[in-house]
């Protein structure tokens, strides 16, 4: 994957910063997703933390990946939902 320090990156709060610079990793997130050929398939995301320059106070980005409540995509839960438990049992 490219990865560019790109204005259009850095959250909100650093908007107005004169400089910003990485500042490490968040947590990895996993989340799953349909399976593919049979197999479980997992997504795992890593969000980069910025600060100013010579500041001490961190930030991230936030995204909509998952469902609150469950680890998989939206359209994977609402898969689930839409065939019921009992269903899905069957497929796996």
């Amino acid at each position: 994957m490219d990865e560019k320090d790109d204005e259009s990156h850095y959250p909100p709060e650093l908007a107005e910063a004169k400089e910003v610079v990485r500042c490490g990793y968040m947590n990895p997130c996993e989340i799953q997703t349909f399976p593919i050929a049979g197999c479980e398939a997992f997504i795992y995301i890593r969000r980069r933390r910025w600060k100013e320059k010579g500041g001490r106070e961190s930030f991230f980005n936030t995204y909509k990946y998952t469902i609150e409540g469950i680890k998989c995509t939206p359209k994977f839960g609402a898969f689930l939902k839409e065939i019921g438990r009992g269903e899905a049992d069957k497929h796996w």
